[in-house]
């Protein structure tokens, strides 16, 4: 059997002005969580984040 080594998860907003639409994604491994968001439109109420979290915890995988 294969062992997951990551998971990503990809969204998108909807129903919304192109100016409130974003897309995002999640990336999980054995020792860290990412977070990606990024607006559709250049001049949008929506900012452009990232963040990430890693960790040695053995509790954590």
């Amino acid at each position: 059997m294969k062992e997951i080594t990551k998971i990503v998860i990809k969204g998108a907003s909807g129903y919304c002005s192109i100016n409130y639409a974003f897309k995002d994604k999640v990336t999980i491994t054995p020792d860290s969580i990412s977070y990606e968001c990024n607006p559709y439109a250049e001049e949008s109420h929506i900012q452009k984040r990232k963040w990430s979290y890693k960790t040695t915890s053995p509790s954590f995988q």
